[in-house]
């Protein structure tokens, strides 16, 4: 399955520069989380840290992985995104740093075993059940290693309390400058727990040429809306639990410590359910 051109995923070289700027920033967010939940890398290893990344995309992660030493494994449905991430390393020079998978998020496997992994700015709403989410979880869990951790990021919805809302972003890069307008229409809150969990977003990209690539500065607009699945606290724990997996902590974008209250965008660092105990016996 792919995207138009006319998409926001349909244009790999667009969708990165759009998303370059805070790239590095976030990713150390996530190497220093990794070293803080999972035992043993917080000491110096004989290898890069091990990161896997469902719904890589342009591969802008990866990329950022490989600056900074450690190896990324991107997961990802369009081919056209993961050609792209693939040609961006060699052009970086991280390719030995940089692999791919062509699959649905809850459809795969990984012959490397992961570290840690991540899924950040509300990707892992684009899965649309909750069957699908459940299917997704249990996926990673496979392809990490036993004590590894799954951060994920995620918007909270509070039904009922939330109106539409308006983003803007720019990128520049490679001569050009990409502007979204993007907005978030929450679903409407029925009478009883939402059955129609699903958040709308309509993206308006502003594609600009520098005058120093084409005198003309030519410029290109570019519409497309997709639905995100939503989740309240309750109903998001309870995926977890389901999945096998517990929250063991939850930080801001930044990487601070937060609790997380709805609504609010929030780092969950999910950790492998650990069996019961027997009854009867002594830690």
């Amino acid at each position: 399955m792919g995207h138009s051109l006319e998409h926001l995923y349909g244009d790999p070289h667009v969708y990165d520069v759009l998303h370059d700027e805070d790239t590095l920033a976030d990713t150390r967010v996530f190497v220093r989380l990794a070293k803080r939940h999972v035992p043993g890398l917080t000491a110096k290893l004989p290898r890069p840290i091990r990161f896997l990344e469902p719904a890589c995309g342009s591969g802008r992660f990866l990329h950022a992985l490989g600056k900074l030493g450690h190896v990324g494994v991107g997961i990802d449905l369009s081919e056209p995104m993961l050609a792209y991430a693939r040609a961006r390393a060699r052009t970086l020079g991280v390719t030995k740093f940089v692999k791919t998978i062509h699959a649905p998020m809850q459809r795969f496997a990984s012959r490397i075993v992961c570290d840690a992994a991540f899924n950040p700015i509300n990707s892992i709403r684009h899965l649309g059940s909750d069957a699908a989410m459940i299917a997704h979880l249990r996926c990673v869990r496979r392809a990490l290693r036993e004590d590894g951790v799954y951060i994920v990021g995620l918007s909270l919805a509070a039904y009922g309390l939330e109106s539409p809302s308006e983003d803007v972003w720019v990128g520049r890069r490679d001569g050009i400058k990409v502007t979204q307008v993007v907005q978030f229409e929450p679903p409407e809150p029925p009478s009883k727990p939402p059955a129609n969990r699903r958040e709308r977003v309509i993206s308006h990209l502003t594609i600009e040429d520098s005058p120093r690539r084409t005198p003309s500065r030519e410029v290109v607009h570019r519409d497309s809306r997709y639905w995100l699945r939503t989740f309240n606290r309750a109903e998001w724990l309870a995926i977890v639990a389901r999945a096998g997996w517990r929250v063991a902590a939850t930080y801001s974008n930044a990487g601070e410590p937060r609790e997380a209250r709805e609504p609010g965008y929030y780092l969950f660092v999910l950790a492998h359910n650990a069996p019961e105990p027997t009854r009867g016996t002594r830690g």
